[in-house]
Parts: C-alpha cells; structure tokens; sequence
C-alpha cells in the first residue's frame, strides 16, 4: 500500500502544524527522538488496525520489554510484510530509525549540522520528492500564509537547493510530520483480518 497524499485541504494545514510544532520545540536531538516515536506509534496503531484484536486484555506483541513488536524495525518490517507500507516507505522509516540510533547512543552526534546526518536527510528527500507534488495541489486551496511556507519546494534546484535553502532540521522536520500524518489517516482505510475460524 503506497501512501498517498489525499487531504482536505481545510484539516490538513492545522494537523501538519501540530505535529510539525511538537518537533519544532525540541533541540535537535529531541526531535529526532520524537519524530522517530511518533512514527512507531502511528505504525503501532496501523498494525493494531490491521491485526486481529488479542485474545486477553494484554497485547504480547507490543507490550512489554520483550515483546517481538516492540521496537521501530520490526513494526516497520512487518507492516512492510503484510502490505501496509511500501518498500519506500520501509526505507524512509529506517533512515529515520537510523538517525534516531546515532542521535539517542553517540554523544558526538549533537545537531543537524554533522555531514552523516545532513547526508541521512538528504536521503530522505531524495526517496519523497514525489510526496512535494501533491503538496503543490492543495497549496492553491490554503491560506496564503500557509502556501507561503510550501513554496521554498518549489526549487527548482531539487532536493539539495531544498536542504541549502531550508536546512536539514526543516527538511527532516517536515517529511517526518507529513509521513506520521498519512500514517495516522491511512489506518483509518485499513480493513482489519478475519480469523479462517471462529473466533
């Protein structure tokens, strides 16, 4: 399943902002770290959608330390599997988890100015240039203010005039609010599986 920009462009402005501002508050590494748990919670709740409900009240798969669906990789790696996420997707997420990896267990990795993060979110806008297309649809439907904000996507240099011109922090900031927001809206088109037998 490819995630793909459908919007009401009256809802999207207003839920992109919330989730962007809750990374926009953090240092550099506070927001890696956020923006990385957000994807595992929208992935989560994906799963969960996707899943037969557990038998007792507590889910083995998530909860707990040892649970086998507890990390970032292995929920992105089965929603993979099971068709939920596309392999560019599942790329997208574990540079992400990757970033998150260096920012959360090497002190020496301080801020988006080191050349390994840069190159990481530099990857990142390499594999969604497309995702930029179908915000340029629904920016004549915002508010100016806010179409003001996309406009800086519109260069015509790529994705390294986008990095030079917005910087890296902006560039990771944006992709991963926008993939926890499709996330979070295409759980609701998940159907979930049926038992072969009576359950």
């Amino acid at each position: 399943m490819r995630l793909v920009l459908k919007v009401d462009p009256d809802q999207f402005p207003a839920e992109l902002k919330s989730i962007s501002r809750e990374l926009r508050t953090e240092s550099d590494r506070g927001s890696v770290l956020v923006g990385a748990a957000l994807l595992d919670e929208a992935l989560e709740q994906l799963l969960k959608k996707r899943l037969i409900s557990p038998a007792q009240r507590k889910d083995r798969l998530f909860d707990g330390a040892y649970s086998p669906l507890q990390n970032l990789s292995a929920k992105a790696d089965l929603a993979y599997r099971l068709g939920l996420i596309s392999s560019h997707e599942l790329k997208c997420i574990h540079i992400v988890r990757s970033l998150r990896n260096d920012f959360a267990h090497y002190v020496q990795v301080r801020d988006f100015g080191e050349q390994s993060v840069k190159d990481r979110v530099g990857d990142l806008l390499d594999l969604n240039c497309g995702l930029f297309d179908g915000l340029h649809k629904v920016a004549s439907k915002m508010p100016a203010e806010d179409a003001e904000r996309l406009a800086p996507l519109r260069l015509e240099g790529g994705t390294t005039s986008m990095m030079q011109s917005l910087g890296p922090r902006v560039c990771f900031e944006f992709i991963v609010s926008l993939f926890v927001y499709l996330l979070r809206h295409t759980t609701d088109a998940v159907p979930k599986i049926r038992p072969l037998v009576g359950s």
